[in-house]
């Protein structure tokens, strides 16, 4: 497993300034610290580069300061730092009982639900992000029986039908203690887990366990902090 820490300034105001700060700065520390994060990707598989990551939080705290918020708020902010370096990205919203993405980035269209539930095309709510070249397929609603609809059939096959359209993809999830992570990770070529450098290392170790027995795939650990 790769460690990369992030300090906890650069996160101090909040996900969606971060969100925020690395589509208006480009060059700023924000999104330096995201450029560093997003070299670290590819050394976190054995063989191959990863072509599909998920983000998670080590912690069940969804709170605009907690690990679940944050894992969100960086995974969207390194999606559109490598989306501004010429990276073509597609960020999914995996997190979809508690949709945040839309909010985040100031979307007013497209919808993860009728994808999910096999009613529409994915390419068809596909949405640009107004402030950088990222392409998003986010969720507006909470969908019900979240677990289930990610572990279909239909799910993977938008991941591979993505892959081919997109250098990487962005997966945004749950909390890691959540039934639809598991689902979500074994999907994806890599795991970052976001957690508390301060709080939480009992926290992230525990996790990084459930994970790891759940899921063959690689894991990366994003220390937020001191």
């Amino acid at each position: 497993a790769v460690t990369a820490p992030l300090p906890r300034d650069l996160v101090r105001r909040g996900g969606k300034a971060l969100v925020r700060r690395v589509a208006s700065q480009p060059a700023g520390p924000e999104a330096e610290a995201l450029r560093s994060l997003r070299a670290e990707v590819p050394h976190l598989a054995r063989a191959g580069v990863p072509r599909c990551v998920m983000f998670t939080g080590a912690g069940p705290d969804q709170s605009a300061g907690g690990s679940a918020a944050l894992a969100v708020a960086i995974g969207v902010a390194m999606a559109r730092v490598a989306a501004l370096d010429g990276e073509r990205v597609l960020l999914i919203e995996g997190h979809v009982q508690a949709p945040s993405v839309a909010r985040l980035l100031g979307l007013q269209s497209g919808s993860m639900s009728p994808v999910l539930e096999g009613r529409e095309i994915w390419r068809n709510q596909v949405v640009h992000d107004p402030a950088t070249p990222l392409h998003v397929l986010a969720g507006k609603q909470p969908a019900e029986h979240s677990t289930a609809l990610l572990t279909t059939t239909g799910f993977q096959n938008l991941l591979v039908a993505a892959q081919a359209d997109y250098d990487l993809l962005v997966l945004t999830a749950p909390p890691v203690t959540a039934a639809a992570t598991l689902a979500l990770a074994q999907r994806a070529d890599a795991v970052l887990l976001v957690a508390d450098a301060k709080t939480t290392s009992e926290q992230a170790q525990t996790a990084a366990a459930r994970l790891t027995e759940r899921s063959r795939n690689a894991l990366g650990v994003v220390l937020v902090g001191p």
